[in-house]
């Protein structure tokens, strides 16, 4: 799976994946700040190379979140903590 975002939405998202059993190929931000952080690649105006695995924004403004999924062409995948409770009418 990869995570777009590096921010502290983006390190809970890959903790939920990690505690999922599902790797985390990479983690991208567009936020040149967050280029230090251990195994972050940062993608210039969120120009990233081709995905092989689906991807997650983990972006924490709604808004903001709305507008990097409008600029992208992708698989989306699902970040769901084995120990979350879900209603059995909800749709994820």
């Amino acid at each position: 799976m990869y995570v777009f975002g590096a921010g502290g939405h983006g390190n809970v998202v890959c903790e939920v994946l990690q505690d999922s059993g599902i790797e985390v190929a990479e983690q991208f931000d567009d936020h040149v700040g967050r280029a230090s952080s251990e195994g972050v690649c940062v993608a210039d105006d969120i120009d990233f190379p081709a995905l092989r695995h689906p991807l997650v924004i983990a972006v924490g403004n709604n808004y903001d979140r709305a507008l990097i999924a409008e600029q992208l062409d992708v698989r989306y995948g699902k970040a769901i903590h084995p120990s979350s409770i879900v209603s059995s009418t909800a749709t994820i």
